[in-house]
């Protein structure tokens, strides 16, 4: 039985900053890429959601990648 990926979404916020850098769509199998510039001395957090099958995932890991 083939489960089609509905939606992904990719949020990234540099730690300081209020924004957030973010991808998302319809897609099968990447998101795409996102850069986060001005990260020395800050750290990144990752925030993902997959819809598979209807059922939706999300994982969110802090302090990914510190500059």
């Amino acid at each position: 039985m083939k489960h089609d990926i509905r939606r992904m979404q990719v949020r990234l916020h540099r730690n300081g900053l209020s924004q957030t850098a973010h991808d998302q769509g319809t897609f099968e199998l990447y998101a795409g890429g996102l850069i986060v510039t001005g990260t020395n001395g800050r750290c990144v957090d990752v925030t993902a959601m997959v819809d598979y099958g209807g059922i939706p995932y999300l994982g969110t890991w802090n302090d990914v990648a510190c500059g």
